[in-house]
């Protein structure tokens, strides 16, 4: 098993509703998937960074949809 690649998120000028609404599958997929892959992870510090990682990528997930969400309005 590859660790997953961390889906991009839609830059402010590529956001709209289909785009936004596809990240978020994507974004759901990558956290099932590294949580898969966390069970094969047997190092401390690497089991954290790709938390970390998880973590990170979902915050930025989610100031892109409020952005796109007050944008919106």
């Amino acid at each position: 098993m590859t660790q997953p690649a961390a889906p991009s998120i839609p830059a402010p000028t590529e956001r709209s509703t289909a785009a936004m609404l596809s990240t978020q599958e994507n974004v759901k997929s990558y956290v099932t998937a590294t949580r898969e892959y966390l069970k094969c992870v047997h190092s401390t510090r690497a089991h954290n960074a790709l938390v970390d990682q998880v973590y990170a990528v979902a915050a930025e997930y989610n100031a892109a949809l409020q952005e796109f969400k007050a944008s919106t309005r």
